[in-house]
């Protein structure tokens, strides 16, 4: 491998490397913006989701399933 492209490389590799510290950065900064840290963001999209799914649960028993199938049979 030539030093010119060894060197080419390097430089690429450094600037993807800055460019995805910095989107890092700023999911952290975003995340601390939802009062959530970067190491518990998991666990809280974990929980999120399974508080959502209850309430979808809970929102399909409310609907009136009976009456509706009634008023499509007419």
């Amino acid at each position: 491998m030539s030093p010119i492209f060894s060197r080419d490389l390097r430089e690429r590799a450094l600037s993807q490397k800055e460019l995805l510290e910095q989107q890092r950065e700023k999911l952290y900064q975003k995340a601390a913006g939802y009062g959530v840290k970067p190491e518990e963001l998991k666990d809280k999209i974990t929980a999120l989701k399974q508080e959502m799914d209850q309430l979808i649960e809970e929102t399909g028993k409310l609907i009136p399933w009976d009456l509706l199938e009634k008023e499509r049979s007419r």
